[in-house]
């Protein structure tokens, strides 16, 4: 049966201060009341980034790659903007003149609203 680390039971609480105080039981409870076809559709999708880092902090492991979360967690940063992850900026030749270069590809994942209520969220305590 899941329960939170502290095994503390804070009783109903909303799904803001769950995930302010890291009860990660709310999240894998959300995740199994929606079902596995809606929690895999929505999982890559950054706005519920927050509940998947509780539910599977509670598994001990994840199937989020730590670029994929990183990723993920920068798009928040970015007000809304997803930017695909890239290694390499530009390559130069020894007297500095550019050989190649990456042009980032970026896409809106959400509104810049909902980056910041996230972040908000995030930062909350």
């Amino acid at each position: 049966m899941p329960n939170n680390f502290d095994g503390k039971f804070l009783g109903l609480i909303t799904l803001r201060k769950a995930l302010a105080l890291s009860r990660n039981i709310v999240s894998v409870r959300l995740i199994e009341k929606s079902g596995r076809p809606w929690s895999s559709r929505w999982r890559t999708r950054p706005a519920f980034v927050p509940i998947w880092i509780g539910a599977f902090a509670w598994f001990g492991s994840s199937v989020v790659s730590p670029l994929e979360m990183t990723s993920a967690f920068s798009t928040f940063a970015n007000g809304g903007i997803y930017v695909t992850p890239y290694t390499v900026d530009r390559v130069e030749d020894s007297s500095g003149r550019q050989l190649e270069g990456h042009i980032p590809i970026e896409k809106e994942a959400m509104s810049p609203q909902l980056a910041y209520l996230t972040t908000n969220v995030l930062k909350a305590s």
